[in-house]
């Protein structure tokens, strides 16, 4: 080990830096083989950090919990690089673990990372496991954040290998690194990140939200908790098409997964009014009310708008194009679940199918299809939904309700002092929705007899059940 110190002592000499500075790029040399003696022949490293060994001085813990510790890599090879292990003795990635100690396990690495990337500057967090039942065998993953602009020949395999390099720094660099890494993993959330430059995000119409890093900020309010447990009940089960939920931070504003992709608006462009498009978003609607069948809220839990009965799912409340993420044309994900509230299935997708036909009234919106290309669609999406019967009776009624509710919630927040709302309101906004609710209202034996004739294999819907 002090062969290798001296190494790293060289290496700030021969780079003319000062060891206080900040932390550095380049790299120098590294001895490969005076590493491998010290691991095949040493104790195991990971179990004496967890023994708090002070000759560790470079590895400084930035978490730990019960069952798992983060630590600095002594010799990264990219810098911010950490190590994640589980604090006992355990070599083997899959055998050695089970299903849900592992599955804590990779939680923790993802908590890691994201406090990583909110800390370093990065294009892309390498995860891995390495290691061998020849030396370094205590279990353990590499978080590894690549620096913007390094060249692609010198990214993934090459800016791992020690052969190539290792970046020279100080026990007092790494103290500071691992201070700013801990405020980021402060308190039981793990996620009080430490600020970083601000995107404000366009589009949010009642809310501020700034993009830092790889999070998006909001204002956090009276239902952010409830908020906050469906989407960790949602990426329990497995649905992939909303993000996560990591706390709040210094400045009591949720943080949430940034997720990259196209957001569109009105009027929508050519690849949102795609019929594929269409049908995916009927289709992850579907996913995302099953994934919250299920869903218990937490005691005492408020929501945006009161519950609905039958409160058969967890509703979003507001599924649109403006709420959706795109990538090459296709749907993956909803955004903003602010007005989430429990309701029945139809109260959403009535909404959503307003929204995305859409069912505006094509005399005052001359981008919307015409009212037998709305009845079409209308259908295209009910059946990529897999809309029940029963519920397919009273869509159009259903929308004509929900355009309802919302001018009278608009209205409502107006009168109370909300600028966003009386902005919507001294705009108009109110009267386009009673304006298209009365073309809905219209059109609604066209539109049900779309919803009612038996497609191609002679089936109207399936149960929404």
């Amino acid at each position: 080990m002090a062969e290798l110190d001296r190494h790293h002592s060289q290496g700030y000499e021969q780079e003319g830096r000062e060891p206080g500075g900040p932390l550095p790029h380049s790299r120098e040399d590294f001895d490969v083989a005076a590493y491998v003696r010290r691991v095949r022949g040493g104790p195991c490293f990971v179990c004496a950090v967890v023994a708090g060994d002070p000759a560790y001085d470079f590895e400084q813990v930035v978490f730990e919990d019960d069952e798992h510790i983060a630590f600095l890599d002594r010799y990264p090879t990219l810098p911010g690089k950490v190590l994640v292990a589980p604090k006992a003795h355990v070599e083997h990635v899959v055998r050695d673990l089970d299903e849900e100690a592992y599955v804590r396990l990779m939680r923790t690495v993802r908590r890691v990372a994201l406090a990583v990337e909110a800390v370093v500057p990065s294009e892309r967090t390498y995860l891995l496991s390495l290691g061998s039942g020849q030396g370094n065998a205590h279990l353990h993953w590499h978080v590894a954040p690549l620096p913007p602009g390094t060249p692609y020949e010198r990214q993934q395999f090459h800016a791992l290998m020690t052969e190539n390099g290792v970046i020279p720094w100080s026990v007092r660099q790494a103290a500071g690194l691992a201070e700013r890494l801990r405020a980021a993993l402060a308190g039981p959330a793990g996620t009080c990140f430490p600020e970083a430059d601000e995107e404000e995000l366009t589009g949010g119409g009642v809310n501020r939200v700034v993009r830092v890093g790889g999070t998006v900020r909001r204002p956090a309010r009276r239902w952010t908790p409830a908020v906050h447990a469906l989407l960790d009940h949602l990426a329990a089960a497995g649905f992939g098409g909303a993000p996560r939920a990591h706390g709040c931070d210094g400045e009591g504003r949720e943080v949430l997964d940034f997720l990259p992709g196209e957001v569109p608006d009105y009027p929508l462009p050519p690849y949102a009014m795609a019929d594929d498009a269409l049908a995916g978003v009927g289709a992850l609607l579907r996913d995302y009310h099953d994934a919250t069948v299920g869903f218990t809220p937490p005691e005492g839990a408020e929501w945006y708008f009161s519950p609905r009965a039958p409160a058969e799912v967890v509703c979003h409340g507001d599924v649109a194009p403006y709420n959706c993420v795109f990538r090459e044309g296709r749907p993956v994900a909803f955004i903003d679940f602010d007005t989430a509230h429990p309701g029945p299935r139809v109260w959403d997708v009535a909404y959503a199918a307003y929204r995305f036909v859409p069912l505006h009234d094509p005399g005052r919106d001359g981008s919307a299809p015409g009212v037998e290309e709305q009845a079409r669609r209308l259908r295209v999406f009910a059946d990529a939904y897999r809309l029940g019967v029963a519920d397919r009776q009273v869509l159009a009624e259903t929308a004509r309700a929900r355009l309802g509710h919302l001018v009278a919630h608009m209205r409502a927040e107006a009168a109370a002092g909300h600028e966003a709302f009386a902005a919507h309101v001294a705009e108009g906004h109110d009267l386009l929705y009673l304006t298209d609710s009365a073309h809905i209202a219209r059109h609604e034996a066209l539109f049900l007899a779309a919803l009612s004739s038996e497609g191609p294999g002679g089936r109207v819907g399936m149960s929404a059940g």
